[in-house]
Parts: structure tokens; sequence; C-alpha cells
């Protein structure tokens, strides 16, 4: 989970192809202020997208979650548009994740 301090987050996209597996998204922490979400065939022309936010941690005490929206752009296939919404949450008490 993502810690609460200081005044901003980083995320890091990093996108997979991957021969017989199904969509999926992999959300990593790799600090208190960074965390590496990993796309695994997230190929579809039309685009792919969360259908519900999800949460991804806390940030200034508040749940934090995230929704998305990912296609394709251009005549490359490796170009991507991507949307991020984030949005916080219900107050989280000191001492809990």
């Amino acid at each position: 989970m993502l810690g609460e301090e200081p005044e901003s987050l980083t995320f890091l996209l990093h996108f997979e192809k991957v021969a017989d597996k199904q969509e999926s998204i992999a959300f990593h922490t790799v600090d208190k202020t960074t965390a590496k979400l990993v796309f695994t065939n997230w190929e579809n022309v039309l685009g792919t997208a969360l259908l519900k936010p999800i949460e991804i941690g806390e940030f200034r005490k508040r749940k934090l979650y995230l929704l998305l929206f990912i296609r394709k752009i251009g005549t490359k296939g490796d170009q991507k548009l991507v949307t991020l919404s984030f949005y916080s949450g219900e107050e989280v008490p000191d001492g809990q994740n």
C-alpha cells in the first residue's frame, strides 16, 4: 500500500505481451511514494478499461482508488492513450491500512 506523505505520488506503467495469458493488471509497491502497474495483454484495438475503481493504497489519510482506460492510437501498435482517474475515499484511522 502507498503511504501518506509526501505531497506527490509516482506511477510507473509497464506494458507486456505474454502468449496464452488473459488480460491482467498487477500492482506493485516500489516504495512509499512509487507504485508500478503492469498491464499484461492490454491490446484491444477498441480499448481496455476497469469497470469500477480499484483501491491502490492510502494518500493523505484517505483510501486512494484508481480507474483507468487504455486504447491504442496512431499507426504503430506500441502507442497508447492512457487515461488515469484517481479518487480519494473514506478516511482511514491512524495506524490502519
